[in-house]
């Protein structure tokens, strides 16, 4: 999962990393276990708000490029 996501993380400071795995619902240990294992994939809610809380910085697309992202949006309106 998301290089996108790993490099931004990593320019964040230690207080925003806990800001951001707070906001999330998720723990670092969760979030480096989606990013070291290629098995284990985010959930469309967990994509969704990644993007949300890095204000667009790690887009949906970039955390799961396998699922079609234009029929998850119109099917959400």
């Amino acid at each position: 999962m998301l290089p996108v996501a790993a490099q931004y993380l990593r320019s964040l400071r230690a207080e925003e990393k806990r800001a951001v795995y707070a906001k999330c619902g998720i723990t670092r240990q969760y979030f480096y276990a989606l990013i070291g294992n290629t098995k284990k994939r985010a959930s469309v809610e967990l994509a969704c708000k990644l993007q949300q809380v890095t204000c667009g910085k790690v887009t949906c697309r970039s955390i799961r490029p396998d699922l079609d992202w234009d029929l998850i949006e119109r099917a959400t309106r």
